[in-house]
This record gives C-alpha cells, sequence and structure tokens, in this order.
C-alpha cells in the first residue's frame, strides 16, 4: 500500500491587530495562507478584511500558555506588530530563542534599538525607511539643495531630519504641534522649529514657505496627513508632498488626491 505524504501547511502568525497587522493578516489569508492573529481586545478584529476566514485568539501574547494553545510552534512566519518597542523587542526574541520559528518580522519605532535582535531568522521594519524613500523622491535636486517643511512625528522625525540636516544647503523647517518635541528638535539642531500645528493655515503663515520644494508630514492621523500636504501643495505651493499612512488601504488614495508619495507600514513588507 503507498503512503501519502501528509501536507506541510505553511502557518502565518500575526501579534496584534493594529492597521499594520489586521492588513498582513488580511493580505495573507486572501493568499490562501493559513493564517492566525491574537490580540488583548476583540474589537481590534474589525480592521480586518470583511472577508478574513483564518483565526482570531483573544489573550496577551506575552503569556506563552497562550501562544502555544494558538499553535504558534507550528508557524513559519511570525509578525509582531504592536505598537510598544519593548514588547515587540521581548516577544521576537522569546519566539526565536523558545520556537525557532524561521521568519519574524518585527515593527520597530525606535531602530537605536535594533542592536538587542541578533537574530538572522529577524527582520526589523523601522521608520528609517521613510527617510530613504524620501530621499529617493528628492534625491535629483539635493545637489544644489532644498526647502524642505518636516511636519509632526516623533522617532521619525529624528531619522528624515538625520538625512536631509546633514546636507549644508537645505534649508529645513520645523513644524510640531508637541512643545515638548518641539524643543527637543531645537536643542538637537540648529534649524527654525516652529510649534504649530500643521494642519492650521496661520502655521504655515507663520512658517514663511510658500514655494517651498518639499513637505514631509509625519502625523499619527491619515486626516492631519492629508490636510497639511494638501495644504502646502495647493494654498503654499510646495511642490512635492510625503506623508505616512497608518491605513495601508489609503496608500492609493492619497496618490490619487495628488500626494506624491504615501508610505505605509505594510507596504514595506
Amino acid at each position: 500500500m503507498k503512503k501519502t505524504k501528509k501536507k506541510k501547511y505553511q502557518i502565518t502568525f500575526v501579534i496584534d491587530a493594529s492597521s499594520l497587522g489586521a492588513q498582513f493578516a488580511s493580505k495573507k489569508k486572501k493568499k490562501g495562507k493559513y493564517t492566525s492573529i491574537i490580540d488583548l481586545d476583540a474589537n481590534s478584529f474589525r480592521k480586518l478584511d470583511p472577508g478574513y476566514s483564518g483565526y482570531t485568539i483573544i489573550g496577551d501574547a506575552m503569556d506563552r500558555v497562550i501562544l502555544e494553545a494558538a499553535h504558534i510552534q507550528s508557524a513559519n512566519e511570525v509578525v509582531i506588530a504592536t505598537s510598544d518597542d519593548n514588547v515587540n523587542i521581548f516577544l521576537a526574541c522569546m519566539i526565536e530563542a523558545l520556537y525557532h520559528i524561521p521568519c519574524i518580522i518585527v515593527r520597530l519605532r525606535d531602530e537605536t534599538k535594533a542592536c538587542l535582535l541578533h537574530g538572522d531568522s529577524i527582520h526589523i521594519i523601522a521608520p528609517s525607511t521613510l527617510s530613504m524613500e524620501a530621499y529617493k523622491v528628492v534625491r535629483a535636486k539635493e545637489e544644489w539643495g532644498m526647502n524642505i517643511l518636516i511636519c509632526g512625528g516623533r522617532q521619525q522625525a529624528d531619522y528624515v531630519l538625520s538625512v536631509f540636516a546633514s546636507k549644508r544647503n537645505n534649508r529645513i523647517v520645523v513644524m510640531n504641534e508637541d512643545d515638548r518635541i518641539a524643543e527637543r528638535i531645537s536643542e538637537h539642531y540648529d534649524l527654525p522649529v516652529i510649534s504649530s500645528d500643521p494642519t492650521k493655515r496661520y502655521s504655515f503663515e507663520i512658517a514663511d514657505i510658500t514655494n517651498f520644494d518639499l513637505v514631509i508630514s509625519l502625523q499619527d492621523s491619515d486626516a492631519d496627513n492629508f490636510v497639511t500636504c494638501k495644504l502646502a501643495k495647493e494654498v503654499f505651493h510646495i511642490k512635492k508632498a510625503i506623508c505616512t499612512v497608518s491605513n495601508p488601504n489609503n496608500v492609493e488614495v492619497f496618490q490619487k488626491l495628488g500626494i506624491d508619495v504615501a508610505i505605509s507600514d505594510s507596504y514595506l513588507l
């Protein structure tokens, strides 16, 4: 009697149903992959596509008992997408050490902590990718300097500044409504920093940035980024607009509505 080989399934395990996690799980399931996603909050699963038919697990991914009950040991790929870098680092190290998953993708906002993740199977998604994408868009002009407005952002603003502020010919203005972030940037960089809301017309008038070459908007809200970019381009005639989006579905929408480059974490995958 001929023996039949047992089929080995490819399982993707996603931790945290953030916009990134939910989008990743939904895309994998659409491609026919076995997919599980875990989150403490059942309401978070609403971010999944309506047709998502994979597993959803309510629980704390920091608890090994819950992870093993969800069969993480059978996964060939794990995506760790919580908003807490420290949680992500701990989970990545634990999962690599205990379960030997061949591919672990980790969201990391503070890339200086990447040194804590040594494993060959660990791959990092970090905001510095935004810097490189922005750099590519404007590379041709950078030789003779650019006028750049950077709006909002926390660690992301630092990464973008590190790319553009190193070029002597660039003129950079920073606008951030968080007084603490504005003060910190002002202390570290010799450039104009305006503590004001980038979605308000009067903020642009104070900044005096009409006809700048580029605006980069890094705010948490997709709507705020959209309004900032539209104000910059349509009212103050800034030539190019780049922004981040939390919802990956907005990448195409923003580009259709005139934003030159919209970048989402999940598109970096």
